[in-house]
């Protein structure tokens, strides 16, 4: 089914809302931002609680914006009955639930404007089917003439936008599409990540479309527990139902999708849990019985369940970002490994500062040789300013990398003619001469990359010692500006689209990322969630990452890094003299142990085996207290020399009164300087 779907993400909110509800339509960064006069106060969603000011709130990816703005009950609320509806009676029930809504003026004139607004803008025409928007305008507009509810008149809107498949591009009506989800209420939310309160599950479609359940909340009101199944409603599979549901053209709610077939299948499937309160009864397959069961959906209604989804499971030494508070980076390194983890689930705030902080502190970690590899989670990533992400790259590049620049319409009368609006010179990874992340770097992505989400991935994968790891993300390569229709209504377009610095005039929206025909230079190995891996806590995609990393051979010895006793040197022979599990071929000390390679200054030789000859005491200079210190060891049993050799000023291997007479004469008869030699051990 070519075609994508596109609206908001939305969570129910209690009374206890403590926050004015601004709907600003005068720029982007305002439009469906819960503002509050008082930059103290607290947005609470459920039992969730957020501290982002109003200032903070607009700097944030709509996508995550939508995720806390607070939704109200239906205007006109009808309870469900017990069955399955038809197609007439669900649409009598979206007229009579918001009523009739603007006049029918006022709703054609909103029609047409934003109907020619994308047939003379939208960028991102390459790759659909040919003449999609007047075949939008053909289906649509006769309804439109006529009078509709305002109800179906945001249905028209949103499926109209779907036929764009450009999650970036959408329209809503704010009454409808914020309308709380309820038993009964006519409204499809497509949402299978972020704030999934409503079902109070993470679910994933598996390659069968059945649904994976991978996380929930504690003592789920169903039983579920991660490795069940969802397999659909009402007897009826869910990758059938959807289809059936969308093609009545319910309203919409929610804003995932996908720019491709993949990822917006993919979005529409993880959605089952989400739409629960259109159906009678839910149909589950258990993990640990294999059982199928019913059970009935009004149970979920019965309890608050505050639950993030985002696809991935906890990893051992690794903390998750704070979703909910505002802190978009976390890292660590995986327990019991030398592996370094980042999760980045947006490009806001302070991404930006974060992302190098962690970065940095990855990199430093080469010198002592305390890690093997780095994974960088994207498979939960709400977009944002993918600049911020770029002083942060830099330090893993060690040379200027280009990427991605964007282009625009310049055509209104041609979509298929873009002009360029930015060069992939002009905001390049800058990458730093001397330093280079040497070491496998995996990256983790998927649907959940969305936007910048989709666009750092793909600066990532010019690295060259990353992989790509997970399912293609959802393939928003472009850039967005909000338009004004009217007051009730919100209207997000994608105004550039992107193409590679390397292949300029093919244009990314719509390219499935990471794949062999889209992108056949880039490393990348298709793994997801198991059922079998999250009933035992195991993050599938993670340990495909992790066995890449420990099997790397970075210096192709045929010794991969785990076993590897210098890692960027070939030495086959693993040869470790001092045995301090650093190779020879690599030790700055080979006959002293010297296991973290310490070198104050930086000139190749281990500050244990550097010292000046005669200085037996350890205190420059050389001078009588040295002669001392060698006589007191030699006769008055005093500390030795440290290291021995420093005392060995004639050379011979031996400490004894051939170097006190040595120093005496260097130091006051104008002797040869002392040429001490590094003893074997």
């Amino acid at each position: 089914m070519g075609r994508g779907t596109i609206t908001k993400d939305y969570v129910a909110m209690k009374n206890t809302l403590k926050v004015l509800l601004v709907i600003a339509c005068l720029s982007f960064a305002a439009v469906g931002l819960i503002a509050d006069a008082d930059t103290n106060d607290k947005l609470i969603t459920k039992s969730r609680t957020t501290t982002f000011s109003a200032e903070e709130l607009a700097e944030l990816p709509l996508e995550f914006q939508i995720q806390i703005r607070p939704t109200h009950p239906a205007p006109n609320y009808t309870p469900k009955r017990a069955g399955s509806y038809t197609e007439e009676e669900w649409n009598d029930l979206i007229d009579a639930t918001w009523g009739e809504g603007l006049s029918s003026e006022i709703k054609y004139n909103l029609w047409y404007n934003y109907w020619q607004h994308i047939k003379i803008t939208f960028p991102c025409f390459i790759d659909l089917s040919p003449n999609v928007w007047d075949s939008v305008w053909n289906l649509y507009n006769p309804q439109v003439l006529e009078p509709v509810s305002k109800g179906r008149f945001s249905a028209i809107l949103s499926h109209a936008s779907m036929a764009l498949m450009e999650p970036h591009t959408l329209v809503w009506d704010n009454e409808v599409t914020f309308t709380e989800l309820a038993p009964g209420v006519p409204l499809m939310e497509n949402r299978y990540w972020g704030i999934l309160d409503h079902f109070g599950a993470g679910l994933t479609p598996l390659e069968d479309s059945t649904l994976l359940v991978y996380n929930t909340v504690e003592d789920h009101p169903l039983g579920l527990v991660p490795g069940d199944l969802v397999l659909g409603y009402d007897d009826v599979p869910w990758h059938i139902l959807y289809r059936q549901m969308l093609a009545m053209e319910m309203p919409l709610t929610g804003y995932n999708s996908g720019a491709h077939e993949h990822s917006w299948t993919h979005s529409w499937l993880g959605s089952a849990g989400q739409n629960w309160h259109l159906f009678d009864t839910i149909d589950i397959v258990k993990y640990d019985t294999g059982d199928t069961i019913h059970l009935a959906t009004d149970t979920l209604g019965k309890r608050e369940m505050a639950h993030w989804g985002a696809s991935q499971l906890d990893i051992p030494g690794v903390p998750m970002p704070d979703y909910i508070g505002g802190i978009p980076v976390s890292s660590g390194m995986i327990e019991g490994t030398k592996i370094g983890y980042i999760y980045c689930i947006g490009w806001f705030l302070d991404a930006e500062n974060a992302f190098a902080s962690v970065v940095n502190t990855m990199y430093a970690k080469l010198a002592t040789n305390e890690i093997t590899g780095l994974i960088i989670d994207f498979r939960s990533n709400f977009g944002g300013n993918m600049w911020l992400a770029y002083s942060g790259l830099g330090v893993l590049f060690n040379e200027p990398t280009e990427t991605i620049a964007f282009a625009q319409r310049c055509n209104p009368s041609d979509p298929t003619v873009l002009c360029t609006v930015s060069d992939p010179s002009d905001q390049p990874i800058e990458g730093i001469s001397s330093s280079f992340f040497n070491r496998p770097i995996a990256v983790l992505v998927g649907p959940g990359a969305h936007s910048a989400g989709d666009q750092v991935a793909l600066a990532m994968a010019h690295h060259p010692r990353a992989k790509l790891f997970g399912k293609p993300t959802r393939g928003t390569f472009n850039g967005p500006a909000e338009r004004t229709l009217h007051p009730d209504y919100f209207f997000n377009c994608a105004v550039y689209d992107a193409y590679l610095g390397s292949n300029p005039g093919v244009y990314l929206t719509h390219d499935v990322f990471p794949s062999t025909e889209d992108f056949p230079w880039v490393d990348y190995q298709h793994v997801w969630l198991t059922r079998d891996g999250v009933a035992a806590g195991i993050d599938d995609v993670v340990e495909a990452a992790k066995d890449w990393i420990i099997s790397f051979d970075l210096d192709q010895d045929g010794i991969v890094n785990a076993e590897d006793n210098c890692l960027e040197i070939a030495n086959t022979d693993q040869v470790d003299t001092d045995g301090d599990t650093v190779g020879d071929a690599c030790d700055n000390c080979v006959n002293l142990p010297n296991p973290d390679q310490p070198d104050d200054d930086e000139d190749g030789i281990g500050n244990i085996c550097e010292y000046t000859c005669g200085d037996a005491d350890g205190v420059p200079p050389v001078n009588i207290l040295d002669i001392v210190y060698v006589i007191n060891y030699k006769y008055k049993s005093g500390p030795a020399p440290d290291p021995l050799e420093s005392a060995d000023v004639n050379h011979d291997f031996l400490v004894n009164i051939l170097d006190i007479v040595y120093l005496i004469n260097y130091k006051y008869k104008n002797g040869p300087d002392p040429e001490c030699v590094a003893w074997e051990v």
